[in-house]
């Protein structure tokens, strides 16, 4: 038989045009010494290999395994064999056996390959040169299935693809991919979600009679009925800056506008040339401008009256409020429309309060640093029932499943499971805490069979540049005694990186965590994982000295913001 090893598939590292961020690896370790066992049937009349027949050339030495085989055929569906050969000379074996273990010439999975997918589509056939001049495999081709990997969901999944290369051979090969939005979704003028008092505007050609062209006839594809209302909204005629627009009832983010002219098979009515303003809550009216900020930005219209034109912004603007100014028109200043873009709270308050969604789980946010523009879309787990709920959790420990005795990139990035046990990543934290709101910290504390909290005033922490140095806020409320204020204006240790004032060594590695510590702690949340009393020569545990005293490990935590009141 021809052996294809899972070693060498031949899987290509994709990138979205913008938005995806698919990471290629092999999801079968590289082939290892394996010993594989034969064993008898209950009756004695047949062998049966434990390893699955399909795969024997990942036989390195073969024995006897015992002598019956159920839990192999539930297991492997293993195949039979005669005349069984026993012993580690591998090549004995597989000429035994008439192996044939060669790998075909297939290319290893390139590093730093880019590939375009989109999503909510399935991927196409792509082609990846190899990298090096040494793999002269040529072109390989990706085919994923797109009955089963389309439309992917907002979140981390994996895909399975077939990967060829220019002499036939082919392998499997997989895809972990972490998909976030693009931000081009209709908002809902087209569909009906915005609702027909959440569209206004400077004026309407006649709202009386049979030819009506309020702005509720501004929606995307919408239709002229004779003699009910006309196919588009149509400013008034002595409007000379007309303008129409849209209550979005939450801040979202804009991407940019779809347009069309009129409906009509009368006249020919369209919008030339606009530009777009918008605002948040009642604030200042802002324009979207030029890449560089000066100008307003003057948008090419229609050409026709039914075409669609789909005109992006030069970045995603947040905003509640849309206002289309036609400046130059056919006829009368007549459009249709629909926005663009995608939701933006910028924490978990926001999705409970504004997008109306009170159900714990997990969700993404899009804060805005301070003096920046460009939004961090974090995938964050949110709170909703506690005190009211609107609480971004960024740590969690319930049951140690997750190792948080780390280096500084790890905890830099984030790591563990949302659902469970995680660290949100000091990087997002600072995204989070630094835009331009004051976040209350409440730190949930669990023993076996007792709770307590501690609520803090405020929380921030700097950036990467400055050790995500610790500010801490006053202590305002809960019972557990405060641990934490102690460690106020502390940078960050980890195992490899050592902000601490211990003249003895570091924090981090002595006490088995990653930490605000001084010299070393009366608190240490992300400690190992002990569940109650322990003894040790150092404070190892999840502890927090001032509820349960110390070298005791709580049971579960959880550290988490909300907008201060």
């Amino acid at each position: 038989m021809q052996y294809v090893p899972a070693v060498h598939t031949a899987c290509g590292l994709l990138k979205s045009r913008a938005e995806a961020d698919l990471v290629c690896e092999s999801m079968v370790p590289v082939r290892a010494h394996y010993v594989c066992e034969v064993g008898r049937e209950k009756e004695g009349k047949r062998w049966r290999w434990v390893l699955p027949y399909s795969d024997p050339c990942r036989c390195t030495q073969i024995r006897f395994g015992g002598s019956n085989a159920y839990t192999p055929k539930r297991t492997f569906d293993p195949g039979y064999v005669d005349n069984p050969l026993f012993g580690d000379d591998v090549e004995k074996i597989r000429k035994h056996y008439g192996l044939d273990c060669t790998a075909p010439e297939i290319a290893p999975c390139p590093v730093d390959q880019e590939l375009e997918t989109y999503r909510n589509k399935s991927f196409a056939i792509v082609i990846y040169q190899t990298p090096n001049a040494t793999d002269n495999f040529g072109e390989v081709s990706v085919v994923c299935d797109p009955e089963s990997e389309s439309n992917f969901a907002i979140g981390n999944t994996t895909v399975t693809c077939v990967a060829r290369d220019g002499s036939g051979n082919s392998a499997m090969c997989k895809f972990k991919v972490s998909v976030k939005d693009n931000c081009l979704h209709q908002l809902g003028m087209e569909d009906g979600r915005i609702k027909n008092e959440q569209i206004t505007s400077s004026s309407a050609w006649s709202s009386t009679n049979v030819w009506n062209t309020g702005p509720q006839n501004a929606r995307l594809n919408h239709q002229e009925i004779a003699g009910v209302n006309a196919g588009s909204w149509v400013a008034a005629t002595n409007d000379l800056n007309p303008w129409i627009q849209v209550n979005l009832g939450a801040t979202m983010w804009v991407s940019g506008v779809m347009i069309q002219g009129r409906n009509s098979e009368i006249v020919i009515q369209m919008v030339t040339q606009f530009k777009v303003a918008y605002n948040i809550y009642g604030s200042e009216w802002k324009h979207v401008t030029t890449v560089d900020n000066e100008d307003d930005l003057i948008f090419e219209g229609n050409t026709d009256r039914d075409t669609i034109e789909t005109r992006l912004f030069p970045s995603p603007i947040r905003a509640t409020v849309i206002r289309i100014l036609p400046i130059m028109w056919v006829d009368y200043a007549s459009m249709r429309f629909d926005l663009i873009g995608c939701e933006a709270p910028q924490d978990c308050y926001e999705i409970l309060n504004t997008h109306g969604r009170n159900t714990g789980g997990i969700y993404w946010i899009y804060p805005i640093i301070n003096g920046t523009s460009t939004p961090t879309p974090i995938q964050v787990w949110c709170d909703m029932d506690t005190e009211g709920g609107g609480w971004t959790v960024f740590q969690r420990r319930v049951d140690g499943s997750e190792d948080f005795f780390r280096y500084w990139a790890d905890y830099k990035a984030g790591f563990g499971n949302l659902a469970v046990e995680h660290w949100l990543g000091n990087d997002n934290i600072y995204a989070l805490v630094n835009n331009g709101k004051t976040y209350e910290l409440r730190l949930d504390l669990y023993d076996s069979s007792d709770y307590s909290y501690d609520l803090y005033a405020s929380f921030v922490i700097s950036d990467e540049a400055s050790d995500y140095t610790l500010t801490l806020g006053a202590h305002i409320d809960g019972g557990a005694g405060d641990s934490f204020t102690s460690h106020n204006s502390m940078g960050f240790t980890t195992r490899d990186a050592d902000n601490d004032v211990w003249n003895k060594g570091n924090c981090a590695r002595a006490v088995k965590g990653g930490w605000w510590y001084v010299a070393c702690h009366r608190s240490n949340l992300n400690g190992l994982y002990l569940n109650g009393g322990y003894t040790a020569s150092y404070r190892w545990g999840i502890e927090y000295e001032a509820w349960k005293g110390q070298k005791y490990s709580l049971a579960a935590t959880e550290m988490k913001v909300r907008p201060a009141p």
